[in-house]
């Protein structure tokens, strides 16, 4: 079964083939999860269950949020197919990744991390090769096998391969056998993340593996003094950068360049959605629904000068993964999802899970910016990395 969970990961991207089974909308993803959740069900001749109750109740939680923000929007079969695609499908994969991940093991964990690895490096050659036959958006930007899909952005690719890139940084730190194979993965990898322009995944990368790497060292008694100065003024540096990349020029006007335009579209987003959530009690408690944010903002909006051209188009997500909880979930979704990021973060410091520690930083880290969630493979990513946070061994 980790074989077969091992072979989705590496193409998570296959749900990009959509089709109907009994006229219910599915993905060739969604088909290859279930199957295997009936064959692992069918192998243990029982539902086996986590110990953990705090678990149960926080994916309890999860789900009934999910119900009640599906109950409360006026399409209820786009958020229900949320509810499925974004709730119910991610907590079935984590499931089956709990069962793959006996305790006595310390090679398991990192094979769905290789996976990851393995399927970001081929989707990084595909950017590569697009660069090189000049196949980019007009502002010179990869958008890698996305391409394929409608509305697509760069942005999708950098959110899938940069906790990857992190992952395999600190494979080829730890590993004795197989460097030279983790070393041109990280290269590969690192290249498609800078042939995409997203600053927010570019830094984010470079943070968590600077942070990660710093506690590595610790608790490998390997930092000295010159190491933390050095390393403490390289986050320093990368701080400055990030805070000068993202800052607010509210003066910029249509064209005026794609960082301007970027920031400010992002900052307008920010500021509207917390409107939302705040001038309404109902939205307050419950948020606006599954699959209702963006027509929600764009009825919201749609007196409020150049909000329906340049910004209610793109605000198909609050650009915020905890805004994007809050929004799409209620509080009940938001702090549940905190609690459970918080305890993988401890968890994967405490047992000393580097990869994954790295990789989950850099999740949330892009995600002060972007919405690394709710698409059908990054909710995935995210659910994996969640889950050997908090389950398994080093």
């Amino acid at each position: 079964m980790l074989y077969l969970l091992s072979l989705i990961a590496i193409f998570l991207p296959i749900y990009m083939v959509r089709f109907e089974v009994l006229n219910i909308p599915t993905t060739l993803l969604e088909v290859l999860i279930w199957l295997a959740f009936l064959i692992q069900i069918v192998l243990d001749k029982k539902l086996n269950l986590p110990k953990n109750k705090k678990i149960y109740l926080s994916l309890g939680v999860i789900v009934l949020a999910g119900i009640i923000s599906s109950l409360i929007v006026p399409d209820k079969n786009i958020a229900l197919g949320q509810l499925k695609a974004f709730i119910i499908d991610p907590i079935i994969f984590a499931w089956l990744v709990w069962r793959t991940q006996p305790r006595i093991s310390k090679i398991r964990p990192t094979i769905i991390c290789d996976s990851l690895i393995i399927s970001s490096t081929l989707m990084a050659i595909l950017a590569i090769c697009q660069k090189s036959l000049d196949i980019t958006t007009n502002d010179g930007r990869i958008v890698g096998i996305f391409s394929f899909e409608p509305n697509s952005s760069a942005n999708y690719l950098a959110m899938y391969l940069a906790p990857a890139f992190a992952v395999s940084i600190f494979s080829f730190v730890r590993s004795k056998r197989y460097k030279i194979y983790y070393l041109i993965a990280s290269i590969l990898i690192m290249i498609g993340v800078y042939l995409t322009g997203s600053r927010g995944a570019i830094l984010a990368d470079l943070i968590a593996v600077l942070v990660v790497l710093w506690q590595y060292l610790a608790d490998k008694n390997k930092i000295s003094k010159v190491y933390k100065i050095g390393m403490g003024i390289g986050l320093a540096v990368l701080l400055l950068i990030t805070t000068y990349l993202a800052r607010v020029n509210l003066s910029a006007q249509e064209g005026s360049g794609r960082i301007s335009n970027s920031n400010n579209i992002r900052y307008e987003i920010w500021k509207t959605t917390f409107k939302i959530e705040t001038e309404n009690v109902k939205n307050f408690f419950l948020g606006v629904g599954l699959g209702n944010y963006q027509n929600y903002f764009t009825n919201f909006t749609a007196d409020q000068g150049n909000y329906p051209e340049f910004i209610s188009p793109r605000a198909l997500m609050p650009h915020n993964l905890f805004l994007s909880f809050w929004v799409q979930g209620g509080l009940l979704m938001l702090f549940t999802f905190i609690y459970l990021i918080i305890l993988a973060i401890i968890k994967s410091y405490k047992n000393r899970k580097y990869q994954i520690l790295a990789g989950l930083l850099t999740i949330i880290i892009i995600g002060l910016v972007d919405t690394p969630y709710w698409k059908n493979d990054l909710v995935i990513i995210f659910w994996i990395f969640l889950t050997l946070g908090i389950v398994s061994k080093p």
